[in-house]
């Protein structure tokens, strides 16, 4: 996941311990069901929190 982030511009980020399960089940969502929205959610939150770190890093 992270590889792919990079390739594309973003930063790597972690999936929280505590949203582990939330994340297991929207992989497996998006791979059994095709439906990916749930998946683009919790990524996109995540992408955000490290952007947020990362700018306040830099800042």
């Amino acid at each position: 996941m992270n590889l792919i982030l990079m390739r594309n511009g973003y930063p790597i980020t972690v999936i929280r311990m505590e949203e582990r399960n939330e994340y297991m089940s929207a992989l497996e969502k998006a791979s059994i069901e095709n439906d990916l929205e749930d998946f683009i959610n919790i990524i996109t939150e995540a992408v955000n929190r490290s952007l947020d770190k990362y700018l306040y890093v830099i800042g």
